[in-house]
């Protein structure tokens, strides 16, 4: 579904990076594959939009309503989506690194396999979220201040009754 805004066809593979569609209506728009890098949606609705693929690094999605959207193997590195409603949005692999989630819904989403390096999720809502445990180890691969000690995890989740300090386990 095309609509034009601003003098703007959007479609899918649209560029319209920089381009201000604050409170833009684009509900169920077919966007896929489209740059919208540093582009103003705060207010906009795209609810239930195809946006998978699509490009919105640093954009402003402010009080966005993404909810449903088709959002699979978006890159959203470093973008404003605080208080945006994503529920029920599928985020699968999406590239959520640096960005500001602070107060947004995300009830539902789908987030299995997004990269959330560095993401503020800050009085975000995740009830009902789908997502998958990410463990690391500190073995030469990462530097140790960004090591997660996978043994407390699972301490905490009751898989495993006591903390394993070492890779090593008894003969």
């Amino acid at each position: 579904l095309a609509r034009t805004v601003n003098n703007c066809d959007l479609h899918t593979g649209t560029l319209c990076s920089q381009l201000n569609l604050a409170g833009a209506k684009l509900a169920g728009s077919e966007l896929a594959m489209s740059n919208f890098m540093r582009a103003d949606l705060s207010g906009a609705d795209l609810s239930e939009a195809d946006l998978h693929s699509a490009n919105f690094r640093f954009a402003d999605l402010r009080r966005a309503t993404l909810r449903d959207a088709v959002m699979y193997d978006i890159d959203l590195e470093q973008a404003d989506l605080r208080d945006a409603d994503l529920r029920g949005a599928n985020l699968v692999d999406a590239d959520l690194e640096d960005a500001d989630f602070r107060g947004a819904d995300l009830r539902g989403a789908d987030l299995r396999g997004a990269r959330l390096w560095g993401a503020q999720l800050n009085g975000a809502r995740l009830d009902g979220a789908k997502t998958m445990a990410f463990v690391a180890s500190d073995h030469g691969f990462a530097p140790q201040f960004l090591a997660i000690d996978a043994s407390k995890v699972l301490v905490d989740l009751g898989l495993l009754s006591l903390p394993q300090t070492s890779n090593c386990r008894p003969a």
